[in-house]
């Protein structure tokens, strides 16, 4: 994480309107009481930990859910349900102390026997979860007694701390599992300082204080999610008070609202990467030189610049900068002439049409990024129609199986979740994780890129993975199945009476600690 840091003096760090920072005294003591109002710009689809949902429905899962570990806004793994760990010599069985003296919301008591409930649900195929897919390196999970959990890989996995503070890792109760099954997305039972009260679906959910929460009584009597696509709309509502925290706050308005004494402006590095991803199933993408031209015929700069008022950074590759491993093999170096000498040479000397889908609200300025995408394309003969669609279908769409997707070219924004790349390159890019089951929605496919995969998520010698990932990153982007984009900033809006927020680079905001000045 020195790469997020090193971000951080240049700039692309925490950025907060003057008037609300504390310039003098001591530091105020926290508060209880009070309800926060959250907009984000998608809804949550449900709160199962063991289906994906976007970074914003994580939120809401960390503030019910815990984990064993949890990573913090540098990037640094810390205790949460576990207390310390330790590593075998053969590198292969991960043993945790548990914290003693924790209940989950139904009263349950947390024990080991509740941490290999939790996996057991999440590793067994019959329960379908896609989220499966990140914990395949588990071979086992003993429990020697009730403070004690082993977790038994089937090979050194690098990344395993950064997996299990993951959302997916969160620790349900294990009479909730048995009482509501399938149905547990809308019956959430966790230990975090927030339990589950309602929600509308696609509008709003509302979380209240655990008042026998391990950490201490939370701060805040209620959190309330509203889901508000519209960027104005979330920006109107801050200003008005009736939302004190969103995210996504458009580039056009950061400069104005940081001038408000009333609010607050975040910028955080994210390990998100915006792209466009194009389906390799249909003609004119199954063709390389088709895929390679329209990396060339994009100009990101000009996107970062224009777009998103220079709240972001353009990249070539499929890591952010803020991602460990990050390497730009640098291959598309904005060339119109060069595009189109692809385009002909792949026999399509006059371009072709396509149909580009975005939604419109999930990420920083997604829509108006297609639309400038679309006229960038429109100058090497490639007319794309920009399609808006809702959330909830579109993850739904991009993931139908290979005979029923309709998918030409598409707007995402992945992001590595642990700020690590093995789980990321190994959802989106193997070979072996196609729709339905997994999100490598492009249907790429090439050996080597899945022998990388492998070898770099089995590797614990940094140097070695470092090089395991420049070499990965290279030979996708010489395949081309995205057209990278820009690795976004974080903009988040707060009341200035916000106080305690930790956002982290893979874009969860930890609401634990967040309290309000009064």
């Amino acid at each position: 994480m020195r790469v997020v840091r090193m971000l951080a003096l240049l700039g692309l760090g925490i950025v907060l309107a003057a008037g609300g920072v504390q310039t003098t005294g001591a530091a105020p003591a926290p508060q209880h009481g009070g309800t926060l109002v959250f907009a984000q710009g998608i809804p949550v689809i449900t709160t199962d930990p063991g289906i994906a949902g976007g970074t914003p429905v994580q939120t809401v899962r960390k503030a019910m859910y815990e984990s064993l570990v949890v990573m913090d806004e540098e990037g640094n793994i810390k205790p949460q349900l576990a207390t310390s760990w330790s590593l075998s010599d053969d590198k292969k069985t991960w043993t945790f102390r548990l914290r003693r003296n924790v209940r989950f919301h139904d009263g349950t008591t947390f024990n080991a026997a509740a941490v290999k409930a939790t996996f057991d649900r999440l590793l067994d195929p019959a329960q379908g979860l896609p989220r499966r897919n990140e914990f395949q390196w588990i071979k086992s999970i003993e429990t020697p007694d009730d403070l004690t959990v082993q977790f038994v890989t089937t090979f050194p996995y690098g990344p395993t701390l950064r997996t299990l503070a993951m959302d997916s890792a969160s620790i349900i109760s294990p009479a909730a599992i048995r009482r509501y099954g399938k149905d547990i997305g809308w019956n959430p039972v966790g230990t975090g300082p927030y339990k589950y009260e309602s929600h509308v679906p696609e509008q709003s959910v509302t979380l209240v204080r655990f008042d026998d929460y391990w950490g201490g009584r939370p701060y805040l009597d209620r959190l309330i999610f509203r889901t508000v696509r519209e960027d104005a709309t979330r920006v109107a509502m801050l200003e008005a008070g009736e939302a004190q925290l969103i995210t996504n706050v458009p580039g056009t308005e950061v400069a104005r609202l940081q001038g408000d004494a009333r609010l607050k402006i975040r910028l955080d590095p994210s390990t998100r990467v915006a792209h466009i991803g194009m389906s390799l199933l249909k003609a004119p993408f199954n063709n390389v030189k088709v895929r390679q031209a329209l990396n060339h015929a994009v100009h990101r700069a000009a996107i970062v610049r224009g777009v998103l008022r220079d709240i972001g950074i353009p990249v070539q590759t499929v890591l952010s900068p803020a991602t460990w491993g990050y390497s730009d093999p640098g291959l598309y170096p904005y060339d119109t002439d060069r595009a189109k000498r692809l385009l002909a040479e792949a026999g399509y000397p006059n371009g072709f049409q396509t149909v580009l889908w975005t939604p419109d609200g999930r990420y920083f300025m997604d829509r108006q990024t297609a639309v400038a995408v679309q006229g960038q394309l429109a100058l090497v003969g490639v007319q794309a129609d920009v399609r808006v669609i809702d959330w909830a279908t579109y993850l739904q769409i991009l993931r139908r199986p290979q005979d029923s997707n309709e998918t030409q070219m598409y707007l995402l924004g992945w992001e590595s979740g642990t700020a690590d790349p093995a789980i990321l390159v190994n959802t989106v890019f193997n070979s072996a994780s196609v729709p339905p089951t997994a999100w490598n929605t492009m249907f790429y496919k090439n050996p080597k890129v899945d022998e990388l995969i492998a070898a770099g998520a089995q590797e614990t010698d940094t140097r070695k993975r470092a090089q395991i990932y420049a070499e990965l990153q290279k030979t996708i982007m010489t395949d081309a199945p995205w057209i990278p984009l820009f690795a976004y900033k974080q903009t988040t809006g707060l009341r200035a009476n916000v106080e305690g927020l930790q956002v982290l680079p893979t874009e969860v905001h930890l609401l634990r600690d967040v309290w309000l000045r009064r």
